[in-house]
């Protein structure tokens, strides 16, 4: 082995270890980059989910209350006035509310946890 090898072997190694990092360096980035991107994505998905629930809950909403004043005008002439049949309206509205109420108490999870959805995006999928 010559003297002049071991320099030479050195800085190969050197040059090759120099390389090594660079390419994990920038190979940690682009999984961090990668990682950032999905959670921009899950998170667009996430929202245009809540937009598309809101706009469902908001007409829903306004065609119940549409419903039960509809029930109430027909239902008030019936009864003799009109008073009577938004009182009923609205005591049906408060039962239905209290029946909601009581199976949703009585379905939560024993943990005390809210329950969680089935299509979850904890998969790495």
């Amino acid at each position: 082995m010559n003297s002049e090898d071991v320099p030479n072997k050195a800085g190969r190694i050197r040059r090759h270890t120099q390389g090594l990092v660079q390419e994990v360096r920038t190979w940690l980035e682009l999984q961090m980059e990668l990682a950032i991107a999905q959670v921009w994505e899950r998170l667009d998905h996430r929202l245009s989910e809540v937009a598309a629930g809101s706009g469902v809950l908001l007409f829903g909403a306004i065609a119940i209350v549409f419903a039960l004043a509809a029930g109430a005008m027909w239902l008030g002439p019936v009864l003799g006035h009109m008073s009577w049949g938004f009182l009923i309206m609205g005591g049906l509205a408060g039962v239905t509310a209290g029946i909601i109420h009581v199976v949703r108490t009585f379905s939560k999870p024993e943990s005390g946890l809210p329950a969680t959805d089935v299509h979850s995006d904890i998969s790495t999928s």
